[in-house]
């Protein structure tokens, strides 16, 4: 459980230990999720995908890809790489820049925002699963999505079967952020989503690295609560409040 401030480093808390656990695997070229990283509401999971594309697209050689699942997600290539063009066009130049290598900078034709924007598009590409269809013949191994969205990929055959099961074999790290959100009813709710998604990956109890957090937990004094509150909604044994 990680339990810090707004803009104190959360994100890097749990990103890092993916990144670092995927880069080890001598099977890192195989599809399935290895990761799933669970917001509360859209606005979050977007947030992560700028985060997500900045640091991924600098790879020298991708070994690592990831994909968000939301009610943006086009179902069609065609269809989500001209969404990711519209988002793109909003974008300063600036922003486009950074997904760019110093190398690619300087070799890259990049010298208009309609260049930019097109040689942006085909670097997300290359590291990002744009839409449903990719996402369902090759999951990546970091998934972003919402709790609602979850529970709707866990009813539809399509994406149990394309995308859960068969990620059977490599799933290992369950992150939700933002806990404090899943109190009372939709705790509840969420935590009986969580086993079903642990079923659905083939997992069971003490086998995957559960990772919760939050800026409203308050201070030492109560990680005993946030403890009973982290292993009573991922139905999981914690040990650590950081």
């Amino acid at each position: 459980m990680v339990a810090t401030g707004t803009g104190s480093g959360k994100t890097e808390c749990f990103l890092i230990p993916i990144l670092d656990s995927l880069l080890k695997e001598e099977s890192i070229g195989l599809s399935g999720v290895r990761s799933l990283i669970l917001y509360p509401m859209n606005a979050l999971v977007n947030d992560q995908v700028k985060r997500l594309r900045k640091l991924l697209c600098l790879q020298e050689t991708v070994k690592i890809r990831f994909g968000f699942y939301t009610s943006r997600t086009e179902t069609k290539p065609k269809d989500a790489k001209e969404s990711l063009r519209r988002e793109l066009q909003a974008y300063e130049g600036k922003e486009l820049q950074e997904l760019f290598t110093a190398t690619e900078k300087k070799n890259l034709d990049l010298s208009t925002k309609d260049k930019l924007v097109e040689k942006a598009i085909a670097k997300i590409t290359t590291v990002q699963a744009i839409s449903r269809e990719e996402i369902w013949e090759k999951p990546p191994h970091i998934l972003v999505t919402n709790y609602s969205m979850l529970e709707h990929m866990l009813i539809r055959p399509r994406e149990r079967q394309d995308v859960f099961a068969a990620s059977q074999n490599t799933f290992k790290i369950l992150v939700v952020d933002e806990a404090h959100t899943y109190n009372g009813s939709t705790g509840s709710e969420v935590s009986m989503l969580l086993e079903r998604l642990k079923v659905a990956v083939g997992v069971e109890k003490d086998k995957i690295r559960c990772i919760a957090t939050s800026a409203s937990l308050g201070d030492k004094s109560v990680d005993r609560e946030v403890l009973k509150f982290a292993s009573d909604l991922f139905g999981e044994f914690f040990g650590q409040v950081s």
